[in-house]
């Protein structure tokens, strides 16, 4: 009770504080990523509390989660954990429809290193995906046809979710038109992301996305032959050699690059080429 009523998000120098940080993370109640501290809902968590405690560690769960808002339903997320135990609460909360949740993924370097595998726990995608509890809709940035986003693109679309290519500046995620996250970097180790229901914020975050999505490159179509086209592109290499070099006709070859534009967000081949070198590292 005394973390959730301090509304603590990152680890204590308080002895007794710290003292009863570290008996929640023995009971698998809370967790750090780094010095950020995230609680975890006690009914989601392994162990099963008589219905009054249960009750009593509710209410100061929530009022934890609350405690750090920064007005009517603003608050902020702290590190990775934060992001995804307030997407899971969502979902928990979600019972008559399935949640919609939007999600773009910057074009930035980082994001293409990412090992996206580690992040996403399959059996945890595979129930929320049996149970129809999400409509999901990805977009990532163009890149490599192997590597990390290669394989996050494939598990979604396994998973029955729609993923589609094209390059932004931001991250953020909107739920059901009516709430965002965005993500606030506060150092290059450290990252809080920011809750927000205001309209403002939330209905423009959503119609950039719906713009975005619209003018996507479906994954599959950007992937199938890109690789090869635009490594002889970048090479300096004219859509006829490339063509003749590939076997392929001049009309596909033309059409590849342009769904490659058009997904990196350029309007030139030179643009486009060093995008596709920035990507290669």
């Amino acid at each position: 009770m005394r973390v959730c009523e301090a509304g603590l998000r990152r680890r204590p120098t308080d002895p007794v504080l710290l003292s009863s940080v570290e008996r929640l993370v023995e009971a698998q109640l809370a967790f750090y990523e780094g010095d950020y501290l995230t609680l975890q809902r006690p009914a989601y968590g392994v162990e099963a509390f008589p219905p009054e405690e249960l009750s009593l560690l509710e209410n100061s769960y929530v009022e934890w989660l609350h405690a750090e808002q920064l007005s009517t339903g603003e608050q902020v997320l702290y590190g990775h954990s934060g992001f995804w135990q307030h997407w899971w609460n969502l979902l928990h909360e979600q019972t008559e429809h399935p949640l919609c949740m939007d999600v773009v993924l910057p074009d930035v370097p980082e994001v293409h290193r990412r090992n996206w595998t580690l992040d996403v726990r399959a059996d945890l995608l595979r129930g929320v995906t049996e149970a129809g509890a999400l409509r999901l809709r990805v977009l990532i940035p163009p890149g490599e046809p192997e590597g990390g986003l290669a394989e996050l693109a494939a598990l979604i679309e396994r998973s029955g979710f729609e993923v589609r290519v094209r390059s932004s500046p931001f991250l953020f995620a909107v739920y059901r038109g009516t709430a965002a996250v965005i993500s606030e970097r506060e150092n290059q180790h450290d990252e809080a992301y920011f809750l927000t229901r205001r309209p403002s914020i939330v209905a423009p975050l959503q119609q950039v996305f719906d713009d975005h999505w619209r003018s996507a490159i479906p994954w599959t179509s950007y992937t199938r032959g890109a690789s090869d086209v635009l490594e002889l592109m970048s090479l300096g290499w004219t859509d006829l050699r490339i063509a003749e070099s590939l076997g392929l006709s001049m009309r596909t070859v033309s059409r590849r690059i342009a769904d490659a534009m058009a997904a990196a967000g350029v309007s030139s081949r030179f643009e486009l080429g060093v995008r596709y070198a920035q990507s290669r590292g």
